[in-house]
């Protein structure tokens, strides 16, 4: 059945067979040449590559010095899961950077910048180092 698409940002509409209202405000983004949709394309296509990156950068490390060398991957899944959800904190500007240490992955930082989020890890050996005074 057809409904009617509303662009949030303008008003403008377009007919769509989609079936809920999330779906079909999301369509009207995409096909919404206003410079409200055009914006918020952007922050969708920000948001979407740098999931894709966390997926590459969350992979095990067998230089991370973790104590078995066997990583728990659900563990290490949340917590990806978590870092995905804290990528749209990182689009808006909320916060400009993260660093995480995961045992088996490595330092994990993600950095938000107008453009893009970038997203790096660096490989940890595990060893930890006390700074006596």
């Amino acid at each position: 059945m057809e409904q009617i698409a509303v662009c949030e940002y303008c008003g403008q509409t377009f007919i769509s067979d989609l079936p809920t209202e999330a779906e079909r405000k999301k369509e009207a983004i995409k096909k919404c040449s206003c410079p409200g949709a055009n914006s918020a394309r952007r922050r969708l296509q920000k948001i979407d590559e740098a999931k894709i990156e966390l997926i590459g950068v969350m992979e095990y490390n067998p230089f991370s010095g973790s104590e078995d060398g066997i990583v728990d991957e659900e563990k290490v899944d949340n917590i990806r899961k978590g870092l995905e959800a804290f990528i749209e904190n990182l689009a808006d500007g909320d916060v400009r950077s993260l660093t995480v240490q995961i045992p088996g992955i490595g330092k994990v930082t993600m950095t938000s910048s107008d453009k893009s989020i970038k997203i790096s890890k660096r490989i940890t050996t595990g060893v930890e180092r006390k700074i006596e005074s």
